[in-house]
Parts: structure tokens; C-alpha cells; sequence
């Protein structure tokens, strides 16, 4: 009667255990699913303001093209060589801007993981590029943006 007693007390407590075991592990599971979806938004928030950075500026390279554009047309065949150098540079700066675009849109978490440095150095290089540009051309321009 002791060892059916004894070993209806083992058993009580491995269901015990496993009971708590299974709790832990539920509660581990829904843990790492909340876990897993704060850091798919993260990832989502961090494209989602890159691309946004990259936008805006890709709107003023766009804008300052157009003025060059108005420029160019106004000038006729007298088209000075710097103007022609600045619309080069910017266009080159925006087709980077674009490809960049592209990469993030493309990229799932684990492709953003891989392209986030990346993205912010396009930027960065882009970002200068066009300042240094405006500021090349600003006495073409009546007002400078």
C-alpha cells in the first residue's frame, strides 16, 4: 500500500512538473512570438523612415533639376558648362537615390538587416553631393531652396 501511495505521489508530481513545464513553455512561446513581432515593427518603422529620408531629398534633387531645366531652356545654345555639370550630378544622385529605394522595398526583415548601413551611406553621400552642388550653381537661381 506504501509503494501505490508512494507511487501515486511520483505521479502526482511529474503532472505537477510537467503541467508547470508546459506553462513555461507557453508562456516562452507567446514571449518570443511578442518578442518576434515588436522587432518586425521596428523593422518596418526604420524602412519606413529611411524611405522617407530618401524621398524628400530625391523631391529636392527633383526640384532643383527643374529650376536647371528652366535654366538651360532660357539660356538657348548659351548653356554654361556648369550647368550642364550640375544637372549631371544631380541626375546621377537621384538614380542613386532610386536604386536605393528599390533595395529597400525589396528587401524583407532579413534583406533590410543587410542593406540598412548601406542605405543610410547612399543617403549621407547623397545628401552632400547635392548641398555642395546647390551651392555651386545658387548664383544661376534668384532664390535658392
Amino acid at each position: 500500500m506504501k509503494t501505490i501511495g508512494n507511487l501515486s505521489l511520483a505521479l502526482i508530481l511529474s503532472f505537477s512538473l510537467l503541467s508547470c513545464n508546459q506553462q513555461e513553455k507557453k508562456e516562452a512561446k507567446e514571449n518570443v512570438k511578442e518578442k518576434t513581432e515588436e522587432a518586425k515593427a521596428s523593422i518596418a518603422e526604420e524602412k519606413e523612415d529611411m524611405t522617407n529620408k530618401l524621398k524628400e531629398l530625391q523631391y529636392e534633387i527633383d526640384t532643383k533639376l527643374d529650376e536647371i531645366n528652366i535654366e538651360m531652356e532660357k539660356a538657348g545654345d548659351e548653356v554654361s558648362d556648369e550647368l550642364k555639370d550640375a544637372k549631371a550630378r544631380l541626375t546621377e544622385d537621384r538614380s542613386k537615390l532610386q536604386m536605393t529605394l528599390d533595395k529597400i522595398s525589396d528587401s524583407g526583415e532579413d534583406g533590410w538587416r543587410n542593406i540598412k548601413a548601406e542605405s543610410k551611406k547612399a543617403f549621407n553621400e547623397v545628401e552632400m553631393s547635392f548641398k555642395k552642388t546647390r551651392d555651386d550653381i545658387k548664383d544661376f537661381f534668384k532664390s535658392d531652396s
